[in-house]
């Protein structure tokens, strides 16, 4: 089939192209690639919250920090998720096993921002000591400069609160895995 298009008093032919070989061919060779992959079931270790949109996924492979009912602090990346166990490593835990969760945000703009404050009041500290150590200047540590790199600390303090967030494993949030076959 042709079309025939007019721009003012010139005529210009365009000619169809059938794609439906093409598509029908692209879709028998994606069929086939996809048969050739073996196919595998895929866990997910999900915190969730029900009636909330936030939901923690972690996958194999995924780091992880956990605290277990008896006080046991647990951190690392995931190697096998089971049915009601995952494995940090080669330690087995069970799921009712685990009490808290703990999620550190590390590309939060408060991250660096802390290391900022934590350096800084340390630096701040030691050079005003030593500016004063060598004009011979008494006392050698001045109480404004103790408060100034005090405050630097407490906000270094404050953005590592901000980064990290502990979620307490109970029946309203529960800590379960969720088996996606492909």
């Amino acid at each position: 089939m042709k079309y025939s298009i007019s721009l003012q008093n010139h005529k210009m032919f365009v000619s169809t192209i059938d794609f439906r070989p093409i598509i029908g061919l692209s879709l028998l060779v994606l069929m086939f690639m996809a048969s050739s992959f073996k196919l595998k079931s895929q866990r997910i270790l999900v915190l969730d919250k029900r009636g909330k949109v936030k939901t923690i996924m972690y996958s194999e492979k995924d780091v992880i920090h956990i605290k277990l009912l008896n006080g046991t602090k647990l951190n690392g990346p995931i190697s096998r998720i089971e049915n009601e166990l995952f494995y940090i490593g080669q330690k087995k835990i069970q799921l009712d096993s685990v009490k808290t969760v703990h999620v550190y945000k590390h590309q939060s703009f408060f991250n660096p921002l802390g290391r900022f404050l934590m350096v800084g009041s340390i630096a701040y500290l030691g050079i005003d000591t030593f500016n004063r150590l060598i004009n011979a200047d008494h006392p050698l540590i001045e109480e404004e400069s103790v408060k100034a790199s005090a405050y630097l600390f407490i906000g270094s303090i404050i953005c590592r609160e901000l980064i990290h967030r502990r979620y307490k494993i109970s029946e309203k949030r529960p800590l379960k895995v969720i088996d996606i076959s492909i």
